[in-house]
């Protein structure tokens, strides 16, 4: 795995679609559904990887992932 400080600086430049951006109420309802910083952090982890994998579902069905 890369280290953490490269991975943070590349994260840091990069821009995120709208359509994908997660709003400041949605951290708060993350962050008050988990009971702490250090679940929430991987509560929205898991949470972004699922939003992720139903994207690229779609996008196999749509046909444009061969």
């Amino acid at each position: 795995m890369a280290r953490i400080k490269d991975v943070l600086k590349k994260a840091e430049t990069v821009r995120v679609s709208q359509r994908y951006a997660i709003s400041c109420a949605q951290v708060a309802e993350i962050y008050q559904g988990s009971g702490g910083w250090y679940t929430a952090i991987c509560n929205g982890f898991k949470i972004g990887y699922m939003q992720g994998m139903k994207a690229a579902k779609a996008e196999m069905r749509k046909g444009g992932i061969a």
